[in-house]
């Protein structure tokens, strides 16, 4: 069998369409028959023109430890780093503008300037010229691993009358971690946010496996975001138990289907490198995920993915007031802390 081509792809696709059309709908009067065959053929009714787009190849030249070496990052750091964004702790090497983007993040460049902009083609690995410098300044955070602890699984637990207190799933943890935003990743569409939060999730989930609990904690704070507008405080009335209690269920109900998914996979023989690809396309709150906006405003995660409309509105109300102001003390705690604020597709903003 020829292995597909973009051309043969196209090729196939438009003439299924046109088998579909002639079987589907299809006509006695051969002259009609064949005149809409023709205009189906026509650029622009059935198919575009095939547009193929020549990537330019990106050279990988710099090692990850000599990056992290020049960043000024720990070797304990390095070798975490490269397992958890690439899944393998030695041999990785990055191209030219990830390993100056994690050197400038982290230490900032000859000037003291410590602010990013990556300009390159698709594929170029833009993603991790952001993914590498925050992951790493969490590694580093959280190189004692008491600082790194278990989550609380409170969909688990169903609220009723004589359990009427809703707990958050980083409630109990220590206390020596102020939960607050560590970095925001803003899209300008939720399409944007889906297509690449799976890779933070992979990392999330490869972290988790070495670590047992979830290194860092990551949320996506949208208007499709679970939870709604109000905060459920203590001693819930029947009304908000219930409401708590559908979340709870939703959310039971999406670890179950990746839990399905990974058993499935194992039972077929997959490995354990496929079985994360294909978990890391569903939401996972066990590596770390946050799914609800009430996780997120009880305890900020480390990493906020938003967009622009959403994020104006958190700062026009109250409910999301303790998101910013726990960010605020953390910052305050310590010169050394920084923000970060990723902006994807920065071209397409506006105004």
């Amino acid at each position: 069998m020829r292995k597909p081509t973009p051309l043969s792809v196209h090729k196939y696709l438009t003439e299924a369409y046109s088998k579909y059309y002639n079987s589907a709908f299809w006509m006695r009067d051969e002259g009609i028959m064949r005149e809409r065959a023709q205009i189906l053929e026509e650029s622009g009714v059935l198919a575009q023109d095939p547009l193929i787009e020549a990537v330019p190849q990106y050279p990988s030249e710099v090692s990850v430890s000599q990056a992290c070496l020049e960043a000024g990052l720990s070797e304990e750091t390095s070798a975490s780093l490269s397992k958890i964004v690439f899944g393998r702790s030695t041999g990785i090497k990055l191209r030219q503008h990830q390993a100056q983007s994690l050197r400038t993040a982290i230490s900032g460049d000859a000037d003291g300037r410590f602010n990013v902009v990556v300009t390159s083609g698709t594929g170029s690995g833009k993603t991790e010229s952001f993914l590498l410098p925050l992951l790493a300044a969490l590694i580093e955070e959280r190189r004692n691993s008491s600082l790194i602890s278990p989550i609380n699984s409170w969909w688990n637990t169903k609220l009723s009358g004589t359990n009427k207190r809703w707990e958050s799933m980083r409630y109990g943890q220590s206390s020596s971690v102020i939960h607050a935003m560590r970095a925001m990743i803003l899209y300008p569409t939720n399409a944007l946010v889906e297509d690449q939060i799976s890779r933070l999730r992979s990392a999330a989930m490869t972290a988790q496996k070495d670590y047992g609990n979830p290194l860092f904690y990551f949320g996506r704070y949208t208007g499709a975001t679970l939870g709604g507008t109000f905060f459920p405080h203590a001693d819930l009335g029947s009304d908000l138990r219930r409401r708590v209690n559908e979340v709870s269920a939703e959310i039971a109900k999406i670890v179950l289907e990746t839990k399905n998914i990974r058993e499935s996979m194992s039972a077929k023989g997959s490995d354990e490198q496929e079985i994360l690809s294909a978990c890391s396309q569903f939401q996972n709150p066990d590596c770390g995920e946050m799914l609800t906006r009430w996780d997120m405003i009880e305890s900020p995660p480390d990493i906020m993915i938003t967009n622009t409309s959403m994020l104006n509105i958190m700062l026009l109300r109250d409910t999301e007031k303790p998101i910013f102001e726990k960010t605020r003390e953390w910052l305050a705690e310590s010169s050394s802390n920084k923000f970060t604020l990723v902006v994807d597709e920065l071209h397409s903003y506006r105004g």
